[in-house]
């Protein structure tokens, strides 16, 4: 999963209760998740990680990556966008 490879975090519905359990077993086979949750606790889940967030240049860098400044804005929070490129 590209997520992961630059750091990202992946976390998959609990298969026992999803309504098509197959795309989160498929997920957690495939992909190494960080967490496993019920549906009604992933958003709050998403919520504490996002408040406990730090930038994590280390891994960007081992990856072979660096973050650069576009002049581009979220259309829908107007929040700065970054490109990821290869540092080669």
């Amino acid at each position: 999963m590209v997520l992961k490879r630059y750091g990202g975090l992946a976390v998959a519905q609990d298969p026992a209760e999803a309504s098509h359990p197959d795309m989160p077993r498929s997920a957690i086979q495939y992909v190494k998740v960080d967490c496993v949750a019920r549906i009604s606790e992933i958003a709050k889940l998403l919520n504490e990680l996002v408040d406990h967030a730090s930038p994590n240049e280390s891994r960007k860098e081992a990856a072979g990556m660096r973050t650069v400044q576009t002049m581009l804005t979220c259309p829908e929070c107007r929040g700065a966008l970054e490109e990821i490129r290869s540092a080669a």
